[in-house]
């Protein structure tokens, strides 16, 4: 093997890693939450605007989510995917979401999965149910999927803020339906696919 040879080898494992590392992070909350909430309280600290806040915490979603999609889309297109995909369902049997596995989801399925645990796996869970999926297919829903992730933390980031910043009963209970609506859908959720 050449010096050449070597080189470009070493590079496409090396880009993979890089994909690798980027999807933890996406779905790490250890990681990706304080970046998240770190851009959102920080907006506010400096610019005293909701609506700059609300908007940096959507964009840091958004951001997040579409290098996760994208970096999930470039693995799953590897010839290695079959073990991600194998590790994958191994973990989803152990959270507790078998059922999971045998349904054909919707595009509105898709969305509260985004939500719950994030585009990369709702992305490798299409795979798995469409093993045919190109590439594509797979960036074409995960930037709908982080789209729409990024709508609802916008508008999630705005409620937070405007009840922490303005303590008026509006914006309370913007807060509260924020908060509830954080902890509740993936309890909800958990119970309808398990």
């Amino acid at each position: 093997m050449t010096l050449q040879q070597q080189s470009r080898k070493w590079l496409k494992h090396s880009f993979s890693t890089i994909e690798a590392a980027v999807v933890i992070i996406d779905l790490n909350p250890l990681i990706s939450e304080p970046i998240r909430f770190g851009s959102l309280f920080t907006t506010i600290a400096v610019t005293n605007s909701v609506l700059a806040s609300a908007l940096v915490f959507g964009g840091a979603t958004l951001i997040l989510d579409m290098l996760g999609a994208v970096a999930t889309a470039d693995l799953l297109a590897k010839k290695r995917a079959t073990s991600l995909i194998e590790g994958t369902k191994k973990l989803i049997a152990k959270a507790g979401f078998r059922r999971v596995l045998s349904l054909k989801t919707s595009l509105a399925s898709d969305f509260s999965i985004t939500l719950l645990v994030g585009t990369p796996i709702t992305i490798i869970l299409k795979q798995m149910q469409q093993p045919e999926r190109r590439r594509e297919e797979n960036l074409k829903l995960g930037i709908l999927l982080s789209a729409a992730a990024a709508i609802v933390s916008t508008i999630q980031g705005g409620a937070m803020v405007t009840g922490f910043w303005e303590p008026t009963p509006a914006g309370i209970t913007l807060t509260i339906v924020a908060v509830v609506s954080l902890l509740a859908i993936p309890t909800w959720l958990k119970k309808r696919f398990s």
